[in-house]
């Protein structure tokens, strides 16, 4: 989809601030409330953008964070990825190139037990999953929820 000036700014507006209303947004744009809202209820519904809230992991008693390579029958990854990723400890799913290793997926827990329950439980028992690899975060240094939009030279035309 391409983005224009006006949809761009919007986004960053949001991005900055996600309870912003759209009042506050049109006014800087000098445009009605209305032609914001449904641009950015468009970009929602397109799937361009969500607005959301997000919450500090370790605030709410998480603070063991974990990687797990995840290596599936052949010609499965996909249906196992589909899988993990109803687990409710796991917070991203990825498929990878890596070796045997076709998925990667982030898991955050209370503690060690936790952890061992949602790997031995949880992940090994899916069919089509042959082996994990696990790797404990020791520290988050950065998260980035708001990366930008890509220069309009970067676009498609």
């Amino acid at each position: 989809m391409k983005l224009d000036k006006i949809d761009r700014h919007i986004i960053t507006a949001l991005k900055a601030d996600g309870r912003r209303s759209y009042t506050s947004i049109a006014a800087e744009l000098e445009l009605s409330e209305g032609t914001v809202r449904h641009r950015a209820q468009r970009l929602m519904a397109d799937g361009v953008m969500q607005v959301v809230a997000v919450t500090d992991p370790i605030r709410v008693g998480r603070s063991h964070f974990f990687m797990v390579d995840i290596a599936a029958t052949p010609g499965r990854a996909a249906e196992v990825a589909a899988e993990v990723g109803k687990l409710p400890d796991v917070v991203w799913v990825a498929l990878v190139d890596n070796g045997r290793f076709k998925l990667r997926v982030e898991v955050i827990c209370r503690d060690m037990r936790h952890f061992r329950d949602v790997l031995f439980t949880g992940i090994e028992p899916i069919d089509g999953v042959l082996e994990t690899r696990s790797q404990s975060i020791l520290k988050v240094v950065k998260t980035n929820y708001g990366w930008g939009l890509p220069d309009q030279a970067d676009e498609p035309s």
